[in-house]
């Protein structure tokens, strides 16, 4: 398949019903190889979208396109109606990547790192300081490390400093949360904790977008499913309704031949 090199340019249009993240035709190759293939998708606000597939097939990659993270080759991404490379409101952004902190070169405490979520020149949304710490105290019990607010970063698990990247996007004050394995290495307590507070943003009417090997305590809770086949380059396989039986063990639809055929326009499923 032939591709352009450069995004299909976008007139900018934003307005506060456009889909929280929208693709068309969106592509990304690694070394010449397809890593997202022609990803035509809308997601709604307010929708909780488990991205689901086999190691390789794209699904980090996938929405680190949609955040401008990585390069297209092909296609455009629109951020709450804005082209991703004109979107300027990152406030709204929570995002937890799947690779944790780098924590050697200044020595930060657990507090320290979720108060920086609202530091720097681009972060317009400041809150009064008794607000911004009652902000950071919500989002560490949140994941149950209030208790470890005064430890070093460097010195918790690698389940616990994931569990510190969740608590810094849910203290920024976003609408829109982009979770990269979020229970990657969180044992089944702190799971279950991080259910109640997900589902409490999803019943706000925030969206949340998040990548997945195992949902656990997270299966309820989607309303929508996306999975990418590794076999056909990074194409999105299945859009619709999550079957519930079946995403509790969602490696079953990996090889199954029971898949329909993709709607172009996406099930937008209610909250």
């Amino acid at each position: 398949m032939s591709h352009d090199h450069r995004p299909t340019p976008l007139p900018t249009t934003p307005s506060s019903t456009q889909p929280a993240f929208s693709t068309t035709r969106a592509c990304v190759t690694f070394d010449g190889e397809c890593v997202v293939d022609e990803a035509t998708l809308s997601i709604a606000p307010g929708e909780f979208v488990a991205v689901l597939g086999e190691n390789g097939a794209g699904k980090s990659t996938l929405i680190r396109a949609l955040l401008g993270l990585v390069p297209l080759s092909h296609g455009n991404v629109r951020i709450h109606g804005t082209p991703v490379e004109g979107f300027r409101d990152w406030w709204r952004i929570g995002y937890v990547p799947q690779r944790l902190l780098a924590t050697g070169a200044v020595p930060m405490s657990v507090r320290e790192v979720v108060a920086s979520a609202r530091w720097g020149p681009a972060s317009r949304f400041r809150l009064p300081r008794k607000a911004n710490q009652e902000s950071q105290r919500r989002a560490l019990e949140a994941v149950g490390l209030w208790d470890r607010r005064d430890a070093r970063l460097d010195t918790l698990s690698g389940g616990q400093q994931r569990r510190v990247l969740i608590a810094r996007a849910l203290a920024t004050g976003a609408d829109t949360f982009v979770l990269d394995e979020p229970t990657a290495g969180i044992d089944s307590e702190s799971q279950e904790r991080l259910a109640e507070t997900l589902g409490a943003l999803r019943d706000a009417g925030d969206t949340v977008l998040f990548v997945t090997h195992e949902l656990g305590a997270l299966a309820d809770l989607a309303t929508r499913a996306i999975v990418l086949g590794h076999g056909e380059h990074g194409s999105v396989r299945y859009d619709g309704p999550p079957r519930r039986e079946e995403l509790a063990h969602h490696h079953a639809w990996h090889h199954s031949n029971e898949l329909g055929p993709i709607d172009p326009t996406p099930t937008l499923m209610e909250g």
